[in-house]
């Protein structure tokens, strides 16, 4: 709220005088009175020397006598910024903070905020109030003044920063930039686009003191919204909204939720119904580009998004959906000028994004690495802001840390090319600054219509309600030891203790195959526990499935590897019909080749040339890449290193030192391997795709035909980093040269923030029954999980929020996960299981390490509710330091069962029992021009009147690989007329009809379909 005062500022006697006969109107007197004369009478003499008495009053302390002085001593003197100081503090100490704020806020104007004092003691008895905007306002004032003053500009920037306003910031902070009076909390937030930090009880401690002034809230609903908690955002939305109508700012973050969190029909209406100052936001038109994005009006979606980098050039979001929305438009417009407009706009969109990435990096190591912060000046460089490249440089060289021999002389070379008339951002070089798409629509907002009231904006903006949870009908019960499984696949052997480090968290996994090719599904287990690169480990373990339950058969099959083993990959890496095991090692990886008679040989050596390098390999999956028609081996490696393993990250507040982010390490590359007839691996100088902008930090991995575009495509996880997704088109003549990594523009490196996420599992599936598959991500506590929805040729979006599923795993650490469906009525649950990696937080305080078992199932409405707290298992009814999950049918009885591996305790296999009657159909691929494991096929089954489709990948999410089958919930159990149509990775389609329900088929590329019942 903006006070009258501070607004008239200017014209100085008016202000005065009638601030000073409301004094004397607020006194309920005629005049001052002296303490010696006739209280009936009005001494005039007082008034001649009201100032001198004042003055002595003050002095003495005498503040209730003092008060009688200073309305006399203001009109006498109305233009006196010294009258206006004392004054200020008599009604300071007679407890009207709200007069003496006026008062002082007046007596800095008379004297045009030249004295450091009083302003310093305006601000701050502003700030005392609750007044933060006030206090802003008389701040700008001052600079204005006294553009020259840095500190009182640089307390500036912190109250906008503080109030989450940065528009307001940005210019204040290229003064202090271009006047060398930067600082680096100051660089930091000119250089990031992501979510600020903020301290909450501070806005809300201003809040409790003027509760009349809501606006500094925004920064508290900016959080939630950044924490994806648009329920508390929109209250808090709603409540400033209605105190300050026509706050733009407010206004601009409530339809960014409604965009994120409600159906996109309602943007439209909601834009109707803000002030046209919202246009100013960057927010507001990314939320009009999604919503046209929504409504496949893609020109208008690029009129947006170009809208909003107008507004801000370094939002990085913004140019990512631009970059995609171009890029969709392409074949509307073909042509040399729209492909040079999308490389522009792809390669700032791309900047921006790894600038973000070295800002992450830069403060999760402790934010003084001089390496780090040189390559964040080399990358404003390539932005073309120059100003902040020098001040990266300059402050660079200031680090002792982690030194680079080139900083001075890259310091050197920038500051040569700067001028006083350099501007803040170049444009000369970057076209896609001057970029003119005009010629596009703009969405129509009619905002004549507009309502007085926010009555109507609350109701168009309100989140959706849920509707009542039923019951499910299946249970979980974990029979791991009553089935004859008994392993414990720990990365370290105190994990119940504090202390332990980055290697000890990630855990272990495992993997399904049909070793001996008796129909039932076996386990592989992956265990660690020993030294990093050494074969000092537990063993790995086998486990043959006779009949439903399991007989370990390590030592006599030869699988039993002591390295540090972290993930499982299940495939036919020779073709010879026999399913082989790779096992991926802190350490060499390890390749065993079924030989058909129930044994494994370990041929690492071979197929790696003996040249394998002892990377910290995670994940991984078994694929035909190049489409050759032999399998391919892709390898996830997380962090590299010489002190991977000996580096504490140290804390003052933890006697044991906690273990380190992974950001601490670089990240390492991952490996895509040919895989040639001879049966070896290609050369890494053969097989090495191109190197995508920002390395990831591999964990999760599912590979198979992902898009609408027949060809493999490969989705990888990455932790605090970029996800990636490599997509290789079908084409006669394979090559590894034609892979293409591309998740940003398809919607998939991050959330819909373009926020990088502590991402880990992924689950695949057509989860809203439209014939195309969505990417389900797992990721670290405070950021929730993520739903990529595929909404064909527009990608991926992120629709969460809409669909319910991120509150409920924000405060989780999840890992593993997978789309399944477990009742067979068509429709794919959500299976996550959750576990932190620390004992302690980082304060101290004993974070929740083991953490709940979770199962998100689809409503009618499409959206999903939590049912795992009303299902009845002691395994679900539990709290787990869950790792990685992967499905199985342990028993054959159609209904698909889940392992789960732990830190701190023994793997579970969750048998499903499910009450269902509904039918079902089992699909088993073979593929012959394909390669034989045909990842890459989809199948889409028709029964009836509905449609549903399915991929077979390979990876199968984190550290894990699924059993090799598609399984079809009929959901009716009715006969009814049952086909099938197989897209082969080849690009050869296969059609059968009359299918027999409740049956498991194996199909044959080319040849006739066969029952395995």
């Amino acid at each position: 709220m903006r006070h009258d005062t501070l607004k008239r500022v200017p014209k100085r006697s008016a202000a005065i005088t009638l601030l000073a006969f409301m004094i004397l109107l607020c006194s309920g007197c005629g005049g001052v009175r002296s303490p010696q004369t006739d209280t009936s009478q009005t001494d005039d003499s007082a008034l001649s020397t009201a100032y001198t008495l004042l003055r002595h009053a003050v002095t003495a302390g005498r503040w209730k006598e003092a008060s009688q002085y200073s309305h006399a001593a203001l009109i006498e003197r109305p233009e006196d910024p010294e009258v206006m100081f004392l004054a200020a503090k008599v009604a300071f100490h007679n407890d009207d903070p709200r007069l003496s704020t006026e008062l002082l806020a007046s007596a800095c104007s008379l004297e045009s905020y030249v004295n450091d004092n009083r302003v310093h003691q305006a601000v701050v008895t502003l700030l005392s109030m609750g007044r933060l905007y006030d206090s802003m306002e008389l701040l700008e004032e001052t600079v204005r003044h006294r553009p020259e003053h840095h500190l009182f500009r640089r307390r500036l920037v912190d109250f906008y920063a503080m109030a989450e306003r940065p528009e307001m910031a940005a210019p204040h902070q290229r003064v202090l930039v271009q006047q060398r009076r930067f600082y680096l909390s100051l660089l930091l937030q000119l250089a990031s686009s992501g979510p600020r930090t903020l301290e909450e009880d501070s806005v809300q401690l201003l809040v409790d003191r003027n509760p009349q002034d809501l606006r500094p809230l925004l920064a508290k609903a900016k959080r939630h919204f950044d924490q994806r908690r648009d329920d508390l955002s929109m209250k808090l939305l709603e409540d400033i909204l209605d105190r300050h109508p026509d706050f733009a700012a407010a206004h601009a973050l409530a339809i960014s939720v409604v965009a994120r969190s409600v159906d996109p029909d309602s943007i439209p209406a909601s834009a109707a119904q803000t002030p046209t100052e919202v246009e100013s936001y960057v927010r507001y038109w990314i939320a009009l580009g999604d919503w046209a994005i929504c409504q496949s009006m893609t020109e208008v979606a690029v009129r947006c998004y170009w809208e909003g980098t107008r507004r801000d050039a370094n939002n990085s979001e913004c140019w990512i959906k631009l970059s995609s929305s171009l890029q969709r438009l392409s074949g509307q417009h073909p042509g040399p000028e729209c492909n040079a407009n999308i490389r522009n706009v792809q390669q700032r969109a791309s900047l921006l994004n790894r600038l973000d990435q070295q800002i992450r990096e830069f403060t999760s190591a402790g934010a003084n690495s001089q390496r780090l912060a040189i390559g964040i000046a080399k990358t404003l460089w390539k932005l073309g802001r120059r100003w902040e490249s020098e001040a990266w440089a300059a402050i660079a060289l200031t680090f002792k840390r982690d030194r680079t021999d080139d900083a001075a002389e890259y310091r050197s070379s920038v500051v040569q090319t700067l001028r006083r008339d350099t501007p803040w951002q170049v444009t000369q070089t970057h076209p896609e600054l001057t970029l003119d798409l005009s010629e596009f629509d703009l969405p129509r907002v009619h905002r004549d219509e507009r309502t007085a009231s926010s009555e109507r904006v609350f109701n168009t903006i309100g989140l959706s309600e849920e509707l009542p949870i039923t019951k499910p009908t299946y249970k979980l019960i974990n029979q791991a030891a009553e089935r004859g499984i008994n392993f414990f696949g720990y990365t370290h052997p105190h994990l119940d203790q504090p202390g332990f480090m980055l290697h000890h968290t990630l855990g272990c996994g495992g993997g399904v195959l049909d070793y001996d090719l008796d129909g039932w599904s076996d386990v592989y287990l992956a265990a660690a526990g020993g030294t990093p690169r050494l074969d000092d480990s537990k063993p790995n373990a086998l486990f043959r499935n006779h009949s439903g339950r399991f007989l370990e058969t390590t030592a006599h099959t030869g699988v039993g590897g002591t390295g540090f083993s972290q993930g499982v990959a299940i495939g036919d890496i020779n073709e010879d019909g026999f399913p082989d095991i790779v096992v991926f090692n802190f350490g060499r990886n390890v390749l065993y080749v079924n030989q058909g008679d129930g044994s494994f040989v370990d041929r690492s050596d071979r197929w790696w040339n003996g040249d394998q390098d002892p990377s910290w390999s995670t994940s991984g999956a078994i694929v035909d890449f190049d489409g050759d028609g032999l399998s391919d081996l892709i390898s996830l490696n997380y962090c590299t290193g010489d002190d991977l393993t000996t580096h504490r990250c140290v804390s003052e507040k933890l006697d044991a030192a906690p273990s380190c982010s992974p950001m601490a390490f670089p990240a390492d590359e991952d490996h895509f391997l040919r895989g040639m007839a001879e049966g070896r691996f290609a050369d890494r100088a053969d097989t090495n795709h191109v190197t995508p902008d920002i390395i990831g930090r591999g964990l999760g991995i599912v590979a198979g035909s992902l898009d609408a575009d027949n060809g493999i495509d490969v989705f990888i996880a990455n932790d605090m980093t970029n996800n990636h997704y490599w997509s290789i088109p079908a084409a006669a003549t394979p090559s590894p040269k034609r892979m293409r990594e591309f998740a940003m523009m398809r919607g998939l490196a991050s959330d819909a923030q373009g926020t990088a996420q502590g991402s880990m599992g992924i689950a695949v599936g057509d989860s809203d029954q439209d014939g195309y598959f969505d990417l389900f991500v797992t990721n670290f506590s405070d950021e929730s999980n993520v739903l990529h929805r595929y909404r064909g040729r527009q990608g991926w979006v992120d629709d969460t929020n809409r669909l319910g599923l991120a509150s409920n795993s924000f405060p989780l650490v999840a890992f593993g996960t997978q789309m399944l469906d477990l009742d067979n009525d068509g429709q794919l649950e959500i299976a996550v299981t959750n576990g932190h990696v620390q004992i302690l937080s980082p304060t101290g305080v004993r974070a929740d390490y083991a953490q709940p078992f979770q199962i998100y199932q689809r409503s009618p409405r499409g959206n999903y509710h939590l049912v795992s707290p009303l299902m009845q298992s002691g395994y679900v009814d539990s709290d787990h330091v869950g790792r990685a999950l992967w499905t199985i049918d342990a028993n054959r009885d159609a209904k698909t069962d889940v392992f789960v591996t732990h830190q701190t305790e023994p793997v579970a296999l969750l048998i499903n029992e499910s009450t269902t009657q509904s039918s079902w159909v089992e699909i088993q691929l073979t593929g012959t021009v394909s390669a034989r494991d045909a990842i890459g096929a989809t199948v889409e089954l028709r029964y009836g009147n509905k449609v549903w489709k399915k991929p077979l990948t390979a990876g199968d999410g984190y550290l894990c690989s699924n059993e090799r089958l598609l399984r079809f919930g009929l959901q009716d159990p009715k006969p009814s007329d049952c086909s099938v149509t197989v897209h082969w990775p080849s690009g050869h389609v296969d059609s059968y009809d009359d299918l027999t329900p409740n049956l498991r088929w194996l199909i044959v590329e080319s040849q006739e379909i066969t029952s395995l019942d």
